[in-house]
């Protein structure tokens, strides 16, 4: 089984938050202590204050039960996809005709089309980046692992506003709408 949690993406909120508080912590002391020319002191004080009421939001949310919350399942029985809080939607294997993972320059994106054309989208970025773009290797392999037909599973080089919907308009398009006329 595969999962992510809502509470590692305000762990790594946390972790961004400590390295801004040093950073700018540093730059506070040293224009305190140097003078540093063409940087005020009032400015060096507000960076800080903003780091550590950053850190401190995330750590707080980190700490609420009610904000943590499983956010991607990927096991033998289906997908479970959860964007926001309550609105989580699980779908089985026999209902999925295609999981699509979507890796874009800007991040990445799992779309899942179901044979009754209902479609669902999940974006990844956020968990799945460092300030570079790293692909859910994991989660494609949970995928391959769990899925009863791996011909199903897809990972596509696409923008992030793939949606199935404009695929199967497209493909609407090509069979041809016009009558013959006899």
């Amino acid at each position: 089984m595969y999962k992510i949690e809502r509470k590692d993406y305000y762990k790594l909120c946390i972790y961004i938050g400590i390295v801004n508080c040093i950073i700018f912590g540093a730059l506070l002391y040293s224009s305190i202590t140097y003078a540093l020319h063409g940087l005020s002191l009032d400015f060096s004080f507000l960076l800080s204050l903003f780091a550590v009421i950053f850190t401190l939001f995330y750590l707080i949310k980190y700490y609420r039960k009610d904000f943590n919350f499983t956010v991607l399942r990927i096991d033998d029985y289906g997908i479970f996809l959860c964007p926001q809080k309550d609105e989580g939607v699980f779908i089985p294997w026999e209902k999925i005709k295609y999981v699509t993972f979507i890796d874009d320059y800007g991040g990445s994106k799992i779309a899942i089309l179901q044979y009754n054309k209902k479609s669902h989208y999940l974006l990844l970025t956020q968990y799945f980046q460092f300030g570079i773009n790293l692909k859910p290797k994991n989660a494609i392999k949970a995928a391959y692992k769990h899925s009863d037909n791996p011909k199903k599973i897809k990972d596509i080089k696409a923008d992030l506003s793939f949606t199935y919907e404009d695929c199967l308009w497209k493909e609407y398009f090509k069979k041809g709408t016009k009558r013959k006329r006899r």
